[in-house]
């Protein structure tokens, strides 16, 4: 993927040569490669056809799901500045998020907090829980040229976690996004499209969206998603179903998951687990590697840098 300089031309690559695969697996549904390129053209349409324009701000706050590479995606292929935040939030955190941002659309759910926050300027709502989105998403034409913008060029926003203050929105660019990729997922991971990626931190998360977005997009690997918070059960049973080759946890959830095991387990189909979030405490390392044989890349990464910056190497 040396080649590449934005990812439309890679989503365009794997549609071609790779249309079939899965791209996504969300519990039952499953998305391959040319369906989800078609529908990020959908979405972008979509948009446009609301009255969304190129550099509008676009606030995604929904659970992981399809939807979620869909509006991401579309937005930015559209020329709109997308920005995934955590579906969780008070009315008020909200409300903070789409004026600060000065967002002209909010993707949401019905019933949520997201969807009661009132802004003082004009907010397209698109809800992907209501019964005429598919419909809505379907109408919408497949085809749509990319807004041409330099690699360097603000593409997205992504939110700070507010731990010292307000939250920020930092801007990052599609060369951002292939930097990490290259980089991390490619030198350390040795990532390819042979790898099936399971990611316990959500999309909102500079972590999560690295892991289970640019990541598997960029080498043509698949995702498996899970809407809901994972727990060790879920973890293992996500294991078991789908083999993933990487696992990227956080600390908390391997020492939930050291307790809940009761022995020595076996998970073949793991190339490596990664760690990032917070401090690995070196016990859950070794007691890790003890329990599973597998080790864990430990990385220190940032909301400003997008994804880990310091890692330790595989051995």
């Amino acid at each position: 993927m040396a080649s590449f300089t934005n990812y439309f031309d890679i989503l365009n690559h794997h549609a071609d040569t790779k249309g079939s695969k899965n791209a996504i697996c969300c519990e039952s549904e499953h998305v391959t490669y040319a369906k989800l390129n078609e529908n990020i053209g959908r979405f972008g349409n979509l948009l446009r056809e609301v009255g969304v324009k190129p550099k509008d701000r676009v606030v995604i706050a929904i659970p992981d799901s399809p939807d979620s590479y869909y509006a991401f995606f579309g937005a930015m292929k559209w020329g709109a500045w997308p920005t995934l935040i955590s579906p969780d939030l008070s009315r008020q955190d909200y409300e903070y998020i789409l004026q600060d941002s000065q967002a002209s659309a909010l993707i949401t759910v019905r019933g949520s907090e997201a969807a009661e926050a009132q802004t003082p300027s004009p907010l397209v709502r698109l809800f992907v829980d209501d019964e005429v989105y598919p419909s809505l998403l379907a109408g919408a034409a497949a085809d749509l040229n990319p807004y041409r913008v330099t690699p360097e060029n603000i593409a997205f926003l992504q939110y700070t976690s507010g731990s010292t203050g307000n939250p920020k929105g930092v801007p990052h660019s599609q060369a951002d996004m292939i930097f990490s990729a290259r980089h991390y997922a490619g030198e350390v991971l040795n990532m390819s499209e042979k790898d099936v990626v399971f990611s316990a931190s959500k999309l909102f998360f500079g972590y999560g969206f690295g892991n289970a977005v640019t990541f598997p997009v960029f080498y043509g690997a698949s995702a498996v998603l899970l809407s809901g918070k994972p727990g060790p059960a879920d973890v293992l049973g996500i294991v078991d179903q789908y083999g993933p080759t990487l696992f990227f946890g956080v600390p908390t959830l391997y020492n939930m998951m050291l307790k809940f095991i009761t022995g020595p387990v076996s998970m073949p189909s793991l190339r490596f687990c990664v760690s990032a979030g917070e401090a690995l405490p070196a016990s859950y390392y070794h007691l890790w590697k003890e329990v599973t044989g597998l080790e864990i890349i430990d990385g220190i990464g940032s909301t400003e840098a997008l994804h880990i910056f310091i890692s330790n190497r595989p051995g």
